[in-house]
């Protein structure tokens, strides 16, 4: 049995061959147009859903490493107002240093102190600078003002923090959260301690290692109470050379255990001779006095009574000098004495003293180095230079005092210093993360692209393929339309 082909047939084919071939055209030059292969769900199932999930993991990156990159901004703002303190903080070292010279005039430490005032004002407003209407260091508390200075007569006599210690935090990882901030406390406020330095000419020593905790600075005021010469047993004079107290010797001053402080007797055999105290000058006697002045090379005073004096004595008697301490304004307590002994102030913390090489009463200044804020410090400096032009200090005091603001100075700066390290270590951290982000969303965007986008060289070999089976296509069906007719067979 034969089938015939018909002219219909042989039209339906040849409509069908053009169709096909114009939809390929027409998908390659979509594909080239508009460089995607996935235009809908439906191109290919198995494909898009992996394009969609690459794309969802996509926008979670780009969106880690914008949350990064503001918090690398964040900590260089931080960083970039440190930068600022510690140059005005380098500044004031300078004038400090400056200041401790004994060549420098009143008028010139006046000159000094202003200086000093005027770099204090410039640390509390770089504490207290914003970015974008929020304070960068109060913490959590944005809209807070986070340092108030208290001043008298427009002076800067206190520093007050007033945001919190709350900071915000990045993440870095699945499991890692890191402190993108400081708080103002964690920047300017952060102590470590130092060493405790003591400056006066009473003999008061520090204790190495000594863990006083005593803060910021303290005046130990020594007042003589009683002497006791050699052994005391004579209502505190000395019962093997006799020498007994003077009458005035409420107005001693020399203070010390036994051996720090010695009478030197010297007899003339006739009931005289001469006695010194210390290396000071001797003082001739006649055996007769009973309230006799003797003064050290130091200006340590003592009162002695010579008129039982054993005859013919030479030799040393050892005197004891007990006494008193106060701290600042505080009740005098009993001084002790050895080599580790500890004092408290009113407020119950303590510091350890060695009082063994004590020997004369007065003021001894206690500084506790790394104890006090960068503000509390620059007040310490200002006020010791305009106090040194306001009081009786000789030259050495006055520079020993200055000089010694210097250690607690630097400790401060030190302080500074490792928060500029603290924030240059967050950024660091931040910038190597935002980097391996970066990577990562080259590597996420060059797979979706693999899955989703058009490859541009096989599109184009496609689009002429498909280009050329649209033209056969034509072709063939023209050929059909104007195909043989009967006159071509008569």
């Amino acid at each position: 049995m034969s089938f015939r082909i018909t002219p219909q047939v042989l039209m339906a084919r040849s409509l069908y061959d053009m169709t096909n071939s114009y939809g390929r055209l027409s998908d390659a030059q979509l594909d080239l147009s508009t460089t995607r292969r996935l235009r809908v769900f439906s191109d290919d199932a198995a494909d898009a859903a992996r394009a969609l999930d690459l794309r969802t993991s996509l926008q979670g990156t780009t969106q880690r490493r914008a949350t990064v990159d503001d918090a690398a901004r964040a900590s260089d703002s931080q960083s970039e107002i440190l930068e600022q303190v510690s140059d005005l903080v380098a500044q004031a070292r300078q004038l400090t240093t400056s200041a401790a010279s004994d060549a420098k005039s009143n008028s010139d430490l006046k000159a000094i102190a202003t200086e000093i005032d005027a770099i204090l004002d410039q640390l509390v407003a770089a504490a207290n600078e914003t970015v974008q209407g929020r304070y960068l260091f109060s913490g959590s508390a944005i809209d807070t003002k986070p340092f108030v200075a208290t001043r008298i007569g427009g002076k800067v006599t206190g520093v007050s923090y007033r945001g919190d210690d709350i900071v915000r935090q990045a993440r870095l990882g699945p499991n890692e959260v890191k402190d993108i901030e400081l708080s103002g406390r964690q920047a300017f406020l952060s102590t470590t301690r130092d060493t405790t330095l003591l400056v006066g000419g009473t003999g008061l020593k520090t204790v190495t290692s000594a863990q006083d905790t005593m803060i910021g600075e303290a005046k130990l005021s020594i007042a003589h109470t009683t002497t006791v010469i050699g052994d005391g047993t004579l209502s505190g004079g000395d019962s093997v050379s006799g020498i007994q107290l003077g009458t005035s010797t409420g107005l001693d001053t020399v203070i010390g255990p036994a051996g720090n402080h010695s009478l030197t007797v010297t007899s003339n055999g006739s009931g005289g001779g001469t006695i010194r105290l210390d290396g000071g000058t001797e003082v001739t006697f006649t055996g007769g006095e009973t309230d006799l002045a003797l003064e050290n090379e130091s200006g340590d005073l003592v009162h002695v009574d010579l008129s039982s004096l054993v005859s013919g004595f030479s030799g040393s008697v050892d005197l004891t000098g007990n006494g008193t301490i106060a701290v600042d304004d505080g009740a005098p307590q009993t001084l002790v004495f050895g080599g580790d002994v500890v004092i408290q102030g009113q407020d119950g913390r303590a510091m350890h003293i060695d009082t063994s090489a004590l020997e004369r009463g007065g003021e001894t200044f206690a500084l506790f180095q790394g104890t006090t804020s960068i503000f509390d410090t620059l007040i310490g400096i200002r006020d010791e230079i305009t106090g040194a032009l306001e009081s009786d200090l000789d030259p050495t005091e006055r520079t020993a005092r200055v000089q010694s603001r210097l250690g607690a100075l630097d400790a401060s700066h030190e302080g500074i210093l490792n928060s500029l390290a603290t924030l240059g270590a967050r950024s660091a951290s931040f910038q190597r993360v935002s980097e391996s982000l970066q990577f990562f969303e080259l590597s996420i965007e060059e797979k979706r692209g693999e899955i989703e986008d058009t490859d541009i060289f096989k599109a184009s070999i496609d689009l002429a393929e498909a280009q050329n089976a649209y033209n056969a296509a034509l072709q063939a069906a023209a050929k059909i339309l104007t195909g043989p007719s009967l006159l071509n067979f008569l």
